[in-house]
């Protein structure tokens, strides 16, 4: 059996949701019918139930899309299952348990998490399309994520609600509080999440500074970093970072 594009496949998903027959969707595909009797066998035999996205509270979906514009990876494996997953500090157990919390809120799902000690590193991870569709409504970015993510819309659009979520997802899976100093800043490598940070705390009426740092040897691509000091405690009070909530470090880096 020859292997499909994931668009293909996709187009079989939605046929066979359709109660289409199989003659109907062999013939509009141009696939024989022994391809397609496969995959109306493994959709038609789906035991997993669709999740049910929250869009309702906005802050809350906002606070999401920023988590995973942050430090959050999408992938089709071979079996064309849509894997989202977000990365954190294993040590951060009080953020771990408020992200998987407010996922499950977002998409009815509570996401699967494994440690791996030796790096530190604890991903959520959840297999949903519908879940992915949700998300990419609201990103975009090409082959590499973190230096090309960004918003779709303008977020003006998007409204406060959302901005304040955002900009709070970003903060504590991407971002760096420095109690001492009292400044706040987010870093990021793609120009487009650069601009969106900017445009958020502007609409929230924040003051804040963009520096560039550009790599000499030109290997790696400039990084933003927009902080925010003179209006720390306003971002503080506005955004309420998570992370600001419990620790109690001089310095924190996320």
């Amino acid at each position: 059996m020859r292997r499909l594009s994931p668009e293909v496949v996709d187009r079989i998903s939605v046929m066979v949701n359709q109660n289409l027959s199989l003659n109907t969707i062999s013939k509009s595909l141009s696939i024989s019918k022994s391809t397609v009797y496969y995959w109306y066998r493994k959709f038609g035999g789906r035991t997993v139930p669709k999740v049910i996205i929250n869009s309702g509270d906005q802050e809350i979906v906002g606070e999401f899309i920023g988590a995973f514009a942050g430090d959050g990876n999408y992938t089709l494996d071979r079996d064309y299952k849509h894997q989202i997953s977000i990365s954190l500090n294993s040590k951060d157990l009080h953020y771990i348990t408020h992200l998987k919390n407010l996922i499950g809120v977002v998409c009815s799902k509570t996401p699967h998490s494994y440690t791996y000690d030796r790096d530190h590193v604890t991903i959520l991870r959840i297999v949903s399309k519908d879940l992915a569709i949700f998300i990419k409504s609201y990103l975009m970015w090409a082959k590499t994520k973190t230096a090309t993510v960004e918003l779709r819309l303008e977020c003006k659009e998007l409204g406060n609600s959302f901005v304040v979520g955002f900009l709070r997802g970003l903060m504590d899976t991407d971002g760096y509080i420095n109690h001492k100093d009292k400044y706040v800043t987010f870093s990021t490598i793609s120009p487009g999440l650069a601009r969106n940070i900017e445009t958020s705390l502007s609409i929230l009426g924040i003051n804040f500074k963009e520096y560039i740092n550009n790599d000499p040897s030109g290997h790696f691509k400039p990084v933003f970093r927009i902080r925010v000091t003179k209006d720390f405690k306003k971002f503080i009070g506005l955004v309420q970072p998570k992370h600001f909530n419990y620790q109690n470090t001089d310095t924190i880096s996320l």
